[in-house]
């Protein structure tokens, strides 16, 4: 069971953009994606494509939540 504080989302790993609307506000991110099938282009998809998307924008997140408090800072 996981703690109240974490939310849930489902969603396309593969699809960059829905991934995008979800980042914002994240400090952790669990990525338990699996394929829908055994073909190698859906297993490939979300094994490289789908962790590249996450990571993209969860980094892109932090970038931006590092400059926002650069700038209070300063």
């Amino acid at each position: 069971m996981l703690p109240r504080y974490v939310d849930v989302v489902v969603g396309d790993v593969v699809d960059a953009s829905s991934v995008q609307d979800v980042v914002p506000g994240c400090n952790k991110v669990i990525y338990c994606a699996i394929a829908r099938s055994a073909i190698m282009g859906d297993l490939s998809r979300v094994d490289n494509q789908g962790v590249r998307n996450v990571t993209k924008s969860f980094q892109q997140e932090q970038t931006i939540d590092c400059q926002i408090q650069i700038f209070q800072i300063s």
